[in-house]
């Protein structure tokens, strides 16, 4: 059944509450004063404690102050033999369980110790079961993490093998966009986003013609503005997705420029996303020391020079900064 600890300063009231709840199957410890019933409680947790309230030092009232420190999840019941409204009041608002007036009657302490009983074993459970729900939501959610990594790894392979000439640059671009979002001291939620949307950033080049994307030489300008269209084609296809943060925009913002140059939408300075200004510096990067068919990679040291040389007027300075530190510091190595 349940541990109790009845405290009274009278042993007669101890000896027969003891027997009455013995006879019900509980395990009852006794103490005649507050400093005896602490000393029970160091030597092990109770479910309920049932107390006078007048008592020779401190009072029941101070004890159910201490349980409630110490076990609040224990289930107090104060006796007294000078019953009014006034000390019950003063229990109940002290967080007392139930409130007894002496003499006691044994039907009525047996039911009021099994009301208190039968209260805390419910709390139990559904303590137990929100306990059990949260670690089912974290699970789950890990789950559906996973699955979202396992799909977005896909649809870059996808991505890679109608364009093999940039295998890896997305997961590329990723690493040093992380890398730099950390320096900038982002949160974790805008680390993730920009993270995620590295991944994706080229997801559009799916609806892009295949011997254009793979072609070994220079684009004409037609071919050019279809390549340049991935960027809304992308976003049209993270659009409907109800992520936690705005990846379909940062994909469609990250050929824009400080200056307006970029693309699609020629969006300038404070109207571009802090994300897409930190993934085009690291998709720039990622494709400067990147070997093409039509070129080679170029050197890191000569890649960070043009972004410096461009801070501020077409890349963010302090995404520049960002990811140029993290190269020098070796967090990223093409």
């Amino acid at each position: 059944m349940a541990r109790v600890l009845i405290v009274d300063d009278e042993r007669a009231i101890l000896e027969a509450s003891r027997r009455f709840l013995e006879k019900q199957g509980h395990d009852v410890r006794i103490a005649d004063d507050v400093d005896a019933a602490l000393t029970e409680l160091a030597n092990g947790p109770v479910d309920v404690v049932l107390s006078d309230i007048v008592m020779p030092g401190p009072s029941g009232v101070e004890l159910l102050r201490h349980v409630r420190e110490r076990l609040p999840e224990a289930k107090v019941i104060l006796m007294t033999g000078e019953p009014s409204l006034e000390t019950a009041t003063e229990a109940l608002r002290a967080g007392a369980f139930d409130y007894l007036a002496k003499p006691l009657s044994r039907d009525d302490l047996v039911a009021t110790v099994q009301r208190a009983v039968a209260f805390k074993v419910l709390e139990d459970e559904n303590r137990s079961y929100r306990t059990n729900l949260e670690e089912l939501v974290v699970a789950r959610t890990a789950r559906l993490t996973a699955l979202v990594d396992q799909i977005v790894s896909a649809l870059t392979l996808a991505m890679e093998s109608r364009d093999p000439y940039t295998a890896g640059h997305q997961r590329r671009v990723a690493a040093i966009a992380t890398a730099a979002a950390r320096r900038l001291r982002l949160d974790d939620r805008q680390i993730g986003a920009v993270h995620m949307a590295a991944l994706l950033h080229d997801l559009g080049k799916l609806q892009i013609p295949a011997e254009i994307l793979a072609r070994p030489s220079r684009l004409s300008d037609l071919e050019r503005s279809l390549v340049q269209e991935h960027v809304e084609a992308g976003h049209a296809i993270l659009a409907p997705v109800d992520f936690d943060d705005a990846i379909a925009a940062i994909v469609l913002q990250h050929h824009e420029r400080l200056d307006g140059s970029g693309y699609p939408r020629g969006l300038s300075d404070g109207a571009i996303l802090l994300e897409a200004r930190l993934l085009a510096v690291a998709d720039s990067l990622e494709a400067m020391v990147s070997h093409r068919p039509y070129r080679p990679a170029r050197p890191v040291v000569e890649a960070l020079d043009e972004l410096r040389a461009a801070r501020g007027r077409t890349y963010d300075g302090d995404c520049v900064d960002a990811c140029v530190a993290a190269v020098e510091a070796g967090e990223w190595v093409p």
